[in-house]
């Protein structure tokens, strides 16, 4: 015989009921009380640190393109980007819009990663 036959037959060997009225469970309910709601901790603030800021702005899927795109930009640019002048920073814009129509689709797609990275907002994040 299995298990759920004998503990039905011990059940109703020892006149146990398989359900309870509604009193017996409003008698229980003092006994289990409510979990209290945790408190988070959030701060309040208009802007958080860079990397909160990111991670809220990205889903977690989205985080490993940020750190792909990275890796795409290193080497593409020299000196410093920010520090550039925009006449600099504009004609490095062009080739890359420009490398979008190569016939080479793994030069398009790394192109395309190192665009995204400049229009995210240049993280300089390590990945």
């Amino acid at each position: 015989m299995d298990f759920p036959m004998k503990a039905m037959q011990a059940a109703e060997e020892k006149d146990i009921p398989d359900s309870i009225t509604l009193g017996q469970l409003k008698a229980l309910m003092p006994s289990n009380p409510k979990p209290r709601q945790s408190i988070y901790d959030f701060r309040y603030e208009d802007e958080d640190t860079v990397s909160n800021e990111i991670e809220e702005f990205y889903s977690y899927v989205e985080m490993p393109q940020v750190g792909e795109n990275w890796r795409a930009w290193q080497g593409s640019f020299e000196g410093d980007w920010i520090k550039s002048s925009f006449a600099r920073r504009k004609a490095h814009v062009e080739i890359l819009l420009e490398s979008l129509e190569h016939r080479d689709a793994e030069i398009r797609f790394v192109n395309a990663r190192r665009l995204q990275y400049v229009l995210q907002g240049k993280l300089d994040l390590i990945p």
